[in-house]
């Protein structure tokens, strides 16, 4: 086993068990269960099963120390049973076992301080991270700024041949806090870095992390152990330093005219969270153009009545705008992702997914990979389940129609009592209405794509995100194009007037709402606090020996988890679509815009650093299927803005035919010009291309990136015994070391 110096391990990821000691929850513990039951969930944690003939991957250690799990006549065992206790106490040494003596990674075990769960703490050192990198090809990059040819090393042959290829900077994955050498052209991350030792490493935070998570997901299933509720959680662990330096420089909203520190965050949190803030910045700056153009415009029109042409064609001009500018925002932030994704070395990105812990179907071996996964044979239930979802859909968006026409007819009984109230009142039953639709519809969207059993992460969040926004966009905008377009003489004054009114409480009323939502998080993690604060103290009285502090690893498993940023996306994206397709009618609404957007930004970062479990750091290359949701709701602007120029304003109202005409012309006009704009910006812009191509020459000149060995799991050293399998209530430590 390869030695660890202690000064070298960091501290990356954490395992959440209920303690098996624990006396307090002796109805969970003395549950009885099958041990046919236990040893098929044992067998399904390590990822085989009693069919599977290579049944060995499981340590032999397991089956000589735990009686239960050894093979036995069915016959024999048909109605045998074991407490709860004795399946995670088990599991808890098979695991602590496997982690420490097959995956040799470091770990050690904390109590909480009531005594009710553990956490078992896994350490990575350099030694070990850089022989797993080896063995799955992780691939590291460089960039040009950090090789140094001085007078020490001008004989270099390597660094001579590399540097003879520097036409452009090439992409690179790790492109901060390194250091110049005299000796090699491996950069190591600088002892400034507060996530590494005073040696310096070749490794972020984010490559640890995802280096001892694929080496734990290549021993175990953490779903099922979760799923088997043996355990409670697993997530990466916070690094106080960069996190404090985060709060400090971004997440709070003192930070809000700074410019994001996109560099820092994809270290900390990977490339998927670092891309939505790197888009939602984008989109922030882009809002500032359509800010300036609407408060111009706004300010321009209060000096004319709304029948003046004046009026009417400042309302033309700044929906022409809303239109392009939305295309041009799509297609720029298209080349910025690119650009970042070049930068960040995940350009062409390729990674075999893992499967979902909640994908159903049958567990057995894979033909292609030999391996033990689960695999769903399609059938046409499937497809069946796919035109049922959809029919839930529309059935629901059926019900939104029905509440906004509720609304409307109240609006009406309104209107002919008081006119202000009959204005604002609908719009705030209009967006309490969308709250409400939206909540109720996101849980029954999460089951019915759930039911629809995708196989990997991205294609459920990809396909959840489309049932969401189908909704959405229905419960969003409904009233709006009913105001906007089939209102005609039921509007009280124009129906242009109307439409900016309705969304302006709209707009104001969801931020409103959204601001108090935020608190809602804060509230639960301080309400577990207290809960296990009142508990331990209840406890203290009989037992002095208890802690009142927690310790960090502690504190972090009662924060929420962090898995993608789809609700954030969804909020953004329609607000965007509030602004595309009907901020011709309100040109102050991109002002508002910009103001929710800079406190967004900042109370998304204060969210992630504050409220959150440190989400994996996963890899992307884009922002997924949210590009084509931004196309559609830019394309379909060009149609809204086309019709409120001809249908809500009334440009020739009486004169249907040229009104129709107008507005097929327009709309096709945009549309084209849409499309020119598209072929004009290519998608990649050749610097990326460039340096994608040096970057391919250099690799392949000097093969920086290790070779891959075949992964296998390390062989078991013999140099200890038995005894160190089993875990005692005494290896479980009260205090951290």
């Amino acid at each position: 086993m390869a030695t660890h110096r202690k000064f070298d391990d960091t501290l990356v990821y954490c395992l959440h068990f209920l303690n098996p000691y624990d006396k307090a929850n002796e109805d969970f513990f003395t549950k009885n269960i099958l041990v046919s039951e236990a040893r098929q969930k044992f067998l399904r944690i390590y990822k085989t099963s009693a069919d599977d003939e290579n049944k060995d991957v499981i340590p032999k250690i397991c089956e000589k120390r735990i009686v239960w799990l050894k093979d036995a006549n069915p016959e024999d065992t048909r109605d045998a049973t074991i407490f709860n206790r004795e399946l995670i106490h088990s599991v808890i040494n098979s695991v602590v076992f496997s982690i420490k003596y097959e995956l040799k990674l470091r770990c050690d075990i904390l109590s909480s301080r009531d005594k009710d769960e553990i956490f078992v703490k896994i350490y990575a050192s350099e030694e070990w991270l850089r022989e797993k990198a080896e063995s799955i090809d992780y691939k590291l990059s460089f960039k040009k700024d950090f090789i140094e040819l001085n007078e020490e090393n001008k004989e270099n042959e390597t660094k001579n041949k590399i540097l003879s290829f520097m036409k452009v900077p090439p992409c690179g994955s790790i492109n901060l806090l390194k250091v110049k050498l005299n000796n090699g052209i491996f950069p190591l991350y600088n002892g400034d870095d507060e996530e590494v030792s005073d040696k310096g490493s070749l490794f972020t935070y984010a490559d640890k992390a995802r280096l001892v998570i694929d080496a734990l997901n290549s021993r175990f299933d953490l779903c099922a152990m979760k799923k088997y509720e043996v355990m409670i959680d697993n997530y990466c662990v916070h690094q106080e330093k960069p996190l404090q330096k985060l709060k400090r420089i971004w997440a709070r909203i003192g930070a809000i005219c700074k410019p994001q520190p996109l560099d820092d965050i994809r270290q900390y949190y990977g490339e998927k969270i670092s891309l939505y803030f790197a888009w939602i910045g984008t989109y922030a700056n882009f809002m500032m153009f359509a800010a300036f153009f609407g408060l111009a415009t706004q300010i321009a029109k209060h000096f004319y009545s709304q029948t003046d042409s004046v009026y009417q064609i400042l309302t033309v001009a700044f929906a022409i705008f809303l239109t392009f500018w939305a295309s041009l925002f799509d297609q720029l932030w298209g080349r910025k992702e690119k650009i970042l994704a070049w930068q960040w070395g995940t350009s062409n990105l390729s990674e075999i997914e893992m499967q979902r812990g909640d994908f159903v179907g049958k567990f057995e071996k894979d033909e292609v990979t030999g391996r033990m996964k689960v695999i769903e044979y399609k059938n046409s239930l499937s497809r069946f389940k796919k035109f049922l979802s959809y029919s839930f859909i529309l059935t629901l968006i059926f019900v939104v129609i029905g509440a906004v026409v509720s609304i409307f007819l109240f609006r009406a009984y309104m209107l002919s009592i008081d006119e202000v109230w009959g204005m604002i009142l609908p719009g705030l039953l209009n967006a309490v209405q969308i709250k409400i639709m939206n909540i109720i519809y996101d849980k029954l969207a999460v089951v019915l794509n759930d039911w629809e059993n995708h196989e990997t992460d991205n294609m459920y969040n990809d396909h959840l995100a489309v049932k969401l926004f189908l909704f959405r966009f229905v419960n969003s905008y409904s009233s709006l194009f009913y105001l906007a377009f089939f209102a005609g003489t039921r509007c009280k004054r124009t129906c242009i007037l109307d439409l900016s009114y309705q969304l302006m409480v709209i707009f104001l009323t969801n931020m409103a709402m959204n601001t108090v939502e935020l608190g809602m998080p804060w509230l639960k993690m301080k309400l577990k606090l207290r809960q296990e604060t009142k508990k331990v103290r209840k406890a203290r009285e009989n037992d002095k020996s208890l802690r009142e502090h927690v310790y960090p690893v502690e504190y972090e498993s009662k924060l929420q988890s962090y898995e993608s940023p789809l609700d954030d996306y969804m909020e953004m994206v329609i607000q965007f679509g509030y602004v595309s397709l009907f901020g011709a009618a309100l040109p102050i609404l991109p002002v508002l815009a910009l103001i929710e957007l800079m406190l967004e930004i900042r109370v998304d970062a204060w969210k992630i650093c504050n409220l959150t479990k440190r989400a994996p750091p996963n890899r992307s290359e884009n922002i997924g299927v949210w590009r084509s949701i931004i196309i559609t709701v830019a394309y379909a602007g060009a149609i809204t803005n086309s019709g409120i120029i001809f249908i809500t304003i009334g440009f020739f109202k009486d004169q249907s035919f040229t009104q129709v005409l107008g507005f097929l012309s327009l709309e096709h006009l945009m549309i084209f010009g849409m499309y020119l704009i598209a072929i004009i910006i290519p998608d990649i812009p050749s610097v990326v291309t460039d340096g994608l191509n040096w970057a391919s020459r250099v690799v392949e000149e000097k093969q920086l990136v290790w070779k891959a060995n075949q992964r296998v799991c390390a062989e078991v050293s013999s140099s200890f015994g038995y005894e160190k399998f089993l875990i005692n209530e005494k290896d479980i430590s009260y205090h951290e070391q």
